[in-house]
């Protein structure tokens, strides 16, 4: 008599348990996700500080009439720019980007000397000052350009822009 084996085809293997990768994806998937989550709230919580630090350099002694502007403070915004008997016609931000337009009744060569107290001698200037720009080389960029209003001959435009943007450097 033969012994009792099951009768089984030659060329049969038993079943092997095959291991799924999804539990391994799924874990990489949420390193990623807390990775990311992390570097964001890194840079909100940067930015909340840089803001809150800005606001407390903004803040200003009372300036006795008469007495010159105060210099610019970095990174406090563009009102640090504002002509003092000039009214704000346009103010935009964008992306990072902030542009103010003013106008004011004074003439180009009244403006060009206050911002001229305050900032220095102008990046460029027309022979008949006509137009003048300023230019604060600091991280963001700002550009102040002055020129007669286009649309009131009568009235003097000055525009404010500040760019994170770079100029190439003219020689």
């Amino acid at each position: 008599m033969a012994p009792n084996y099951p009768n089984y085809p030659a060329d049969y293997q038993q079943g092997v348990a095959k291991k799924s990768g999804a539990l391994k994806w799924i874990l990489i998937t949420l390193m990623c996700i807390l990775l990311v989550s992390g570097a964001i709230s890194v840079m909100v919580i940067s930015a909340i500080r840089a803001t809150q630090q800005t606001a407390t350099q903004a803040e200003e002694a009372p300036v006795a009439p008469g007495a010159p502007a105060p210099p610019p403070v970095p990174g406090a915004g563009l009102e640090q720019y504002k002509y003092p008997n000039a009214s704000v016609e346009k103010s935009v931000r964008a992306f990072g980007n902030e542009a103010m337009t003013m106008t004011t009744e004074d003439s180009v060569s009244e403006v060009r000397d206050y911002y001229q107290k305050r900032l220095g001698s102008p990046m460029e200037e027309n022979e008949d000052n006509a137009t003048v720009v300023f230019k604060i080389s600091d991280s963001p960029m700002i550009l102040i350009t002055i020129n007669q209003d286009k649309d009131d001959s009568d009235k003097t435009q000055i525009t404010v822009v500040r760019t994170n943007v770079q100029l190439p450097k003219i020689n």
